[in-house]
């Protein structure tokens, strides 16, 4: 079994599964991976399994297919190989063939999928993209940004990551908003040049259409309106295009420019019967036409004898640089003011809530209150308030005299409890036994580093469960040293071949629990 990644293109990350056969790629419905994009085709290539050998083939495809860079019809892959189909490139890798895991790990809860998304590291099982276009947003938004913004929020202190989110916000917010209004305005102007352009051209056919009319092509003027402000040209012609006014241009004929082409659309669809004037845009310059029709006794109806023709430049109405420059200046200013003060705003908010959480819990360890106080309305610290309290409120309290009161001592079920509670995070291998060194509770991560399972464990002896027979005579001499009164031991082994520290802590005197975890060793 092998499987192609998209490392990047449209669809960045997706994976797909080659079994051995054929396996089509394009953009057409029916191929095992169908992609969506107009540089792919129909049947793009196919990419062949038969025992070891994996062969790539094109299928005659518009943009050809590629392996590492260069154009390919057919050729033998191997894994590592990326592949260039349209956007889209693909590597092909062959995952290591894992052993099924119990339906339990496979069911993780729902507070272990939130701590596997805040330590910035997506589940290996990822719900199906949804159909519908709301569920495919948060699909995404889920799936693909968040991801990638916990990464920041791990190597970036969490004001840094605000302040660039809401100056996103500013710059996203002057292109949304500033931008379609210059827009707007621009295509306004246009259309009142094409409204000015329109009477000109009407004016020159109101003028002369008597003298059309009449056969009398030597009397027609267009008097000074070629020299108005703005007008490019302003011609008075027969529907072939020869100019019968202003008399310094007559018998040429209109063929280049943007006018030229333009006459030669109109000329089309005034033989068609078209009866009404028309203008475009074209290269900058309004056109306007306005066809002069008479009477014909032969046919019967009215045709189209003449044609007023008059252009103006676009280009001298568009916003300059300049101004829009000026424009995009003021608004950036005044939203990224606006931007920056929100941003303090949550800074605060969001800080106030931890400082007093902080003050709360200097003033229980110093005897001065019993408890933190949850006063603010912020549901998604309630976890963390609530594994706190339960903390200090085992936390030796001075007494009167300055002695310690110690409570005993903390059961299993009060470690494994936050533990639970936390998602015992990603990062961290995770054991308790109870006082008679029996498994009660292993998280995930130490299922994978020991080979060591959560459903076959409970109160079981490490000797007896575990695959590395140095792994019990190794925690046995820890939890020894901690028993012994250290407060926490920290030694250095390896799992699987893989380095990790290791720390051991007891609760009670004696013991009435350990809690063990492991750290993958830097580097």
């Amino acid at each position: 079994m092998y499987k192609l990644t998209v490392v990047a293109g449209p669809t960045r990350g997706a994976t797909f599964a080659v079994a051995s056969g054929e396996t089509t790629l394009g953009r057409q419905t029916g191929n095992s991976i169908t992609l969506a994009s107009s540089k792919v085709s129909k049947r793009h290539c196919t990419v062949r399994v038969v025992d070891t050998d994996v062969t790539l083939t094109d299928l005659g495809s518009s943009n050809g297919t590629f392996v590492n860079g260069e154009l390919t019809k057919q050729k033998k892959l191997k894994v590592g190989d990326r592949i260039g189909v349209g956007e889209y490139i693909f590597e092909l890798s062959k995952p290591m063939v894992r052993a099924p895991a119990p339906m339990a790990v496979m069911r993780p809860s729902s507070v272990q999928q939130s701590a596997a998304f805040t330590t910035g590291v997506t589940s290996v099982t990822q719900h199906q993209e949804p159909t519908d276009l709301p569920g495919k947003i948060f699909w995404t938004i889920e799936n693909k940004l968040m991801p990638f913004l916990y990464g920041l929020a791990f190597k970036n202190e969490w004001r840094v990551l605000v302040i660039a989110l809401m100056s996103t916000l500013v710059l996203g917010n002057l292109v949304l908003s500033v931008y379609p209004v210059l827009e707007q305005n621009q295509q306004n102007l246009i259309n009142e040049m094409k409204k000015r352009a329109s009477f000109i051209a009407k004016q020159i056919a109101e003028k002369n259409s008597q003298f059309l009319a009449a056969r009398m092509e030597t009397k027609t003027d267009i008097g000074s309106i070629d020299s108005a402000e703005g007008v490019r040209i302003a011609y008075l012609t027969d529907v072939e295009g020869r100019i019968l006014a202003p008399a310094n241009k007559m018998n040429q004929y209109v063929s280049s420019g943007p006018e030229g082409a333009v006459m030669s659309r109109a000329r089309i669809q005034y033989r068609k019967g078209l009866e009404v004037g028309m203008s475009e845009v074209s290269d900058d310059v309004v056109v306007a036409i306005e066809p002069i029709r008479v009477l014909s006794t032969q046919l019967g109806r009215n045709v189209t004898i003449g044609l007023a023709v008059a252009s103006l430049d676009a280009g001298s109405v568009k916003i300059d640089l300049g101004e829009v420059g000026v424009t995009y200046s003021k608004s950036l200013i005044f939203t990224a003011l606006f931007g920056g003060l929100i941003s303090f705003l949550i800074y605060r908010v969001t800080l106030k809530p931890l400082e007093v959480l902080n003050d709360d819990m200097d003033k229980v360890l110093k005897g001065e209150i019993s408890q933190i106080t949850h006063e603010f309305k912020f549901e998604e610290l309630n976890p963390l308030w609530a594994i706190i309290r339960s903390a200090l409120q085992r936390i030796p309290k001075q007494g009167s005299e300055g002695e310690a009161h110690l409570d005993g001592g903390i059961s299993p079920e009060e470690v494994i409890g936050p533990l639970r509670a936390l998602g015992a995070s990603n990062r961290f291998a995770v054991m308790v036994l109870d006082a008679n060194r029996k498994i009660v509770f292993v998280n995930a991560n130490f299922e994978e580093a020991t080979g060591i399972r959560a459903d076959s464990v409970q109160g079981q002896d490490v000797a007896s469960v575990a695959r590395d027979q140095s792994l019990s005579p190794f925690l046995n001499d820890l939890m020894d040293r901690a028993a012994n009164g250290v407060d926490s031991v920290i030694e250095d082994t390896e799992f699987s071949g893989v380095a990790h520290q290791c720390s051991i802590t007891a609760f009670g005197s004696p013991p009435k629990c350990y809690l063990f975890y492991a750290v993958r060793a830097e580097g």
